[in-house]
């Protein structure tokens, strides 16, 4: 039974969930009714792992004292029964589209009085959203909808519920479409993926007249499609960013989480493909304020490459003080099975440029880097480390065995194996000219591949410029 989709099912509902369907169930299910219940309350006991023996499939049969055939039943039907159960919790936790349906069942059963009232609750409901996205005119379409539906049909006289159903639904569709255009741009310009993007100059131009040119939700969209088509143009920058904070009240959070990080990728790769270094500050400022505001965080938790990116662009501005700050403010919110490795390397990070490099070097020999990204990570700051102290023999042994390792590596990342190799073969050239030669290095510098080429430019091109 663990592998079950019921108890596929059982496994993602939280306590709350589980005391609410408690309530719930026995008025859902009808057929055996006791003997679902039976089955429920025998298998919530071993929430919310259910890995318990007593679980398997015989267990149960011998507890309930049944057949395979009636396990196998009532375990379908408890499994339609708690789907039935998401489905109305759903329901209640929406008001607004309790109301939306009471509407449309009274209006079908001509009940005027009880109309108006749902439909007083709906406008109620509805003026207390303040975030408005796709999700926000759908429904206001179909609030307008069904006031326009509940009139006359041949009552000759001006129906402004009409136009507002209208208007929301043009609103709604321009807003689903942009997001739409968005994502399968960006993936196709990242994966090389070939979308058919049906009607997308006539819906751009569509977003950028009146009445919608003005519209928070959709100049959102529209600018961040600029800005995804034409990276080199920074005004689109600045106006997306200016956007974001102007209208983040007025956004839902998943929204605009997703549009930021359209905005924190277009620092990334101005960082990493054209080495643009003032757009390392750029990072942080939009970062502090997703923190100010409560968005850095997914389901409770900070992703541990996001966790890397920030200590680095902190350390990167000169932000000693705050990155130290944030390295052990945040430590707590990594995912259990990252925490002390990302950690680790995030200190040793810090170490290094606060020149406790024995520390740092101490704590990068101590990682586990079974992750390919932690471990070039680390690899490269140890490089560092070795040249920065002048221990060039043991560098040279160490980019060797470096070489090796990424000659072995499969690596998801394409032409990350590149950037690594090319890394290795400099620094290495490097170590090996002679401090009475200064020529050479700015031969080797005139060498140096573009920064989107090449880990650790920034850093080989200071070193070479000594």
């Amino acid at each position: 039974m663990q592998q079950s989709k019921l108890i596929a099912l059982m496994r993602q509902l939280s306590r709350a969930q589980l005391r609410q369907f408690d309530r719930l169930l026995p008025a859902l299910v009808t057929t055996q009714n006791n003997e679902i219940q039976r089955l429920y309350q025998y298998l919530i006991r071993f929430a919310p792992q259910y890995k318990s023996a007593k679980v398997a499939r015989a267990s149960i049969q011998k507890a309930l004292n049944w057949g395979d055939k009636k396990l196998t039943d009532r375990s379908s039907q408890l499994l339609q029964g708690l789907g039935q159960c998401l489905a109305v919790s759903e329901l209640l936790s929406d008001p607004l589209e309790q109301q939306l349906r009471l509407m449309d069942i009274y209006e079908n059963l001509e009940l005027d009085k009880h109309y108006q009232s749902a439909k007083r609750q709906a406008q109620k409901a509805l003026s207390n959203i303040k975030r408005r996205g796709p999700d926000f005119f759908i429904k206001q379409y179909k609030l307008n909808q069904l006031e326009a539906r509940a009139q006359e049909t041949y009552q000759r006289k001006h129906k402004p519920s009409l136009q507002a159903a209208a208007d929301a639904l043009d609103e709604f569709y321009l807003s689903s479409k942009l997001d739409y255009i968005l994502e399968m741009t960006s993936a196709g310009s990242v994966l090389d993926i070939p979308y058919d993007i049906r009607h997308a100059d006539a819906i751009k131009q569509w977003a950028s007249q009146p009445p919608y040119l003005g519209s928070p939700l959709i100049d959102l969209y529209r600018v961040t499609l600029l800005l995804i088509e034409k990276p080199q143009e920074e005004e689109h920058f600045i106006q997306l960013r200016t956007l974001l904070e102007h209208h983040h009240a007025e956004i839902p959070e998943g929204i605009l989480k997703h549009l930021y990080t359209y905005l924190l990728n277009h620092c990334t790769s101005q960082i990493t493909k054209h080495g643009n270094a003032k757009f390392y500050q750029y990072y942080l400022d939009i970062n502090t304020k997703l923190i100010d505001q409560g968005l850095i965080l997914e389901e409770g938790l900070l992703l541990p490459w996001r966790y890397s990116n920030l200590i680095t662009v902190g350390l990167r501005t000169g932000k000693l003080k705050w990155t130290r700050q944030f390295l052990d403010r945040y430590r707590s919110y990594l995912p259990s099975e990252d925490n002390e490795n990302t950690y680790n390397y995030n200190l040793a990070h810090c170490l290094y440029y606060e020149r406790k490099v024995d520390d740092a070097l101490l704590l990068l020999l101590q990682l586990d880097l079974r992750d390919p990204l932690l471990a070039i990570a680390a690899k490269n700051l140890t490089a560092k480390i070795y040249w920065e102290n002048d221990q060039l023999e043991l560098l040279l042994n160490f980019l060797e065995n470096y070489r090796l390792y990424i000659y072995r590596q499969q690596l998801a990342k394409s032409g990350l194996k590149k950037r690594v190799k090319n890394f290795i073969d400099f620094t290495r050239r490097l170590a090996k000219i002679p401090d009475f030669e200064p020529e050479r290095r700015k031969e080797l510098l005139s060498e140096l591949p573009k920064p989107a080429e090449i880990l650790e430019h920034e850093w080989l091109v200071k070193q070479l410029e000594l």
